[in-house]
């Protein structure tokens, strides 16, 4: 036969482990709550550090020039404004163009080359 103790024991050490498993989930759902608040403050602060970002992006164009003889790649700096950026550009393609026409030899340019030469 149970004794009126032991039995009393019992039922108190049950209400007892009842209390640590919802004092666990309490724990645990609080745990949560503020992983997951954590989570979206974290995500409020990225999007808002990518947003702050976006206007210092800037696409500038530019052009690539591939030479047909030697492939060699370079690019081509783009004019400003100034009528003095314009005429160094205009001065440069010029000079350019000379020394390609002095330096280089085709039989099939080679007046055209000697033309651009001799003025």
């Amino acid at each position: 036969m149970v004794r009126p103790d032991d039995l009393k024991d019992y039922f108190d050490n049950a209400r007892r482990w009842e209390q640590d498993l919802l004092l666990t989930a309490q724990r645990s759902k609080r745990l949560a709550w503020f992983v997951a608040t954590a989570a979206c403050v974290l995500a409020t602060a990225a999007v808002g550090a990518v947003a702050a970002l976006a206007p210092l992006k800037t696409v500038e164009p530019f052009v690539i020039r591939v030479d047909n003889a030697t492939g060699i790649v370079e690019t081509v700096s783009a004019l400003g404004t100034s009528p003095r950026s314009y005429d160094e550009a205009v001065t440069k393609y010029f000079l350019g163009r000379y020394v390609r026409s002095r330096e280089g030899y085709s039989q099939a340019e080679a007046a055209s080359n000697f033309q651009t030469v001799a003025l």
